[in-house]
């Protein structure tokens, strides 16, 4: 949801920019906040259920990433990447780099400090 948010708002100031009508603005004004609405209700529970220092990193790990994929495909700005081979590597490696670095998170070991205590269902 994060992504798809970051898509609209980047269509609105586009919008904004190039002088486009006012209900075109809008409209992509609109679509702004329903996935920002599901992106904050994913966070809040995302906070509530794990450590803050693996959610965070994480979570800010896939939005970066996820956005800029999407956005790539977006705006078509896939086909300039893709054309040039040395762009295409350094692309390649950042994703991996980053993918490498979500998956350290499987092996790190809880501290006691972060344990999670959930609430007891009432009855």
């Amino acid at each position: 949801a994060g992504c798809l948010t970051n898509i609209a708002l980047k269509a609105v100031g586009v919008l904004l920019r190039a002088s486009a009508p006012g209900s075109e603005i809008l409209a992509w004004s609109v679509m702004v906040v329903v996935p920002a609405a599901i992106q904050l209700n994913y966070l809040n529970r995302g906070l509530q259920l794990y450590p803050q220092t693996v959610f965070v990193p994480i979570y800010t790990a896939l939005l970066v990433l996820l956005s800029t994929i999407i956005g790539a495909i977006f705006y078509q700005e896939h086909t300039a990447l893709m054309a040039q081979p040395g762009w295409q590597t350094l692309f390649s490696l950042g994703v991996f780099w980053i993918v490498g670095g979500i998956s350290l998170f499987a092996f790190r070991e809880p501290e006691a400090s972060e344990s999670v205590v959930l609430p007891k269902a009432k009855k």
